[in-house]
């Protein structure tokens, strides 16, 4: 459903249209701007404050966010993940990704973010040496595929054989 959005940015009313995409962790808005500017505005998982794709935090995301979250019903809003962060290299090449870890049953679960905190993926371990993607589907946004290969090892090495304390 596309919703109209006013604003007031450099003491101008600023109106756009407002589409949601759907997305599991993030609230995430497709903005059309009167003047032509859009951009998606989604909500950072660990605070929770509004974030401009490929800007961050910005006026115009911190105004929109408080615009969209006046108009959302109080049931809706989320709470915050804590998320590690991991920079390193590995195979020769730098590495940045945030995950956030849990155990679902036997299954050891990563959900990877993006160094802009938009959330990639699920990456689940099924079992010694055996790895499960999950995807989005139809999403637009599929993060660094030189990635995709190289985080289970990765999480091997550096996360889950690493004692508490030592987590990167």
């Amino acid at each position: 459903m596309v919703q109209r959005i006013t604003i007031r940015y450099d003491d101008q009313p600023w109106e756009g249209l407002v589409t949601e995409i759907e997305h599991p962790v993030h609230f995430m808005y497709h903005i059309l701007f009167e003047d032509g500017y859009e951009n998606i505005f989604f909500t950072d998982p660990e605070t929770d404050r509004w974030i401009e794709q490929d800007i961050g935090e910005s006026q115009v995301a911190q105004l929109v966010g408080e615009e969209l979250t006046r108009m959302m019903p109080a049931s809706q809003k989320r709470g915050c993940l804590a998320i590690n962060w991991f920079y390193g290299s590995f195979q020769e090449k730098l590495v940045h990704f945030g995950y956030h870890r849990y155990n679902l049953d036997e299954f050891i679960v990563f959900e990877i973010f993006a160094p802009n905190k938009r959330f990639l993926y699920t990456l689940v371990k099924l079992k010694k040496d055996h790895w499960k993607v999950f995807r989005l589907a139809n999403a637009e946004w599929s993060g660094d595929s030189c990635l995709d290969s190289d985080l289970p090892y990765i999480l091997e090495k550096y996360v889950l054989s690493c004692k508490p304390g030592n987590l990167y």
